[in-house]
């Protein structure tokens, strides 16, 4: 598959690489992976076919900078509304991060941007693509609340694989059923605040005590 070439850090190489991932992303959602060409993308975000080439090698190397990109930008806006040095205590740090969390992962453009990933990575059975997600998926989800874990004096005694694990479960906890629902039936999911912080708190207990608790 095409690979991303790496450029010089100009204001103007920046710009118009992003401006190529954004428009494809657009075209992408909208129109699903096969039905959008180059064309199309080149006439959207401007340029020309010599561009795209250059940059990302061909039409599945820019969708893995999409996927990359995706996926970056989701953990920068964790990390901008919530940091690990925080003086919070676990049970708020996880209420706080849930909240920023669900926000993001059930906003309408996250929704569509794992709509694409399902369909192309996994329904049509592209390797490439399924374990390039993976893989960074795996990379940057879990990386703020790991370091958060590992300053909590009981938690913390666990390894950072375990702790992982651990990150991992409570994402798929806290997000349920509303991203299975709105991933396969609505992507205009509404929640009001009362119910998401209701559900939430009720799940961080379960994580936290257990369900007998």
């Amino acid at each position: 598959m095409g690979e991303v070439v790496a450029h010089s850090n100009s204001f103007k190489t920046k710009d118009r690489f992003k401006k190529i991932v954004n428009s494809a992303s657009e075209l992408f959602l909208q129109n699903g992976y096969k039905k959008t060409s180059l064309n199309d993308i080149v006439e959207k975000s401007g340029g020309s076919l010599s561009t795209i080439y250059e940059y990302f090698g061909n039409k599945e190397g820019l969708f893995k900078a999409i996927i990359i990109n995706g996926i970056e930008n989701f953990t920068q806006d964790i990390e901008e509304n919530i940091k690990v040095d925080s003086n919070l205590n676990l049970e708020e740090y996880l209420f706080k991060f849930g909240q920023i969390y669900l926000t993001l992962v059930l906003s309408k453009n996250s929704i569509l941007f794992h709509r694409l990933i399902l369909n192309e990575a996994f329904l049509q059975k592209n390797s490439n693509m399924r374990n390039i997600f993976c893989s960074k998926l795996s990379e940057f989800k879990e990386k703020n609340l790991v370091e958060f874990f590992k300053k909590d004096e009981k938690i913390g005694k666990f390894s950072e694989e375990e702790l992982g694990k651990i990150a991992s479960n409570f994402l798929n906890l806290i997000r349920e059923p509303y991203f299975f629902n709105a991933l396969f039936y609505d992507e205009n999911i509404e929640i009001n605040k009362k119910e998401l912080d209701q559900h939430l708190k009720k799940y961080i207990k379960i994580f936290l005590y257990g369900i007998l608790k």
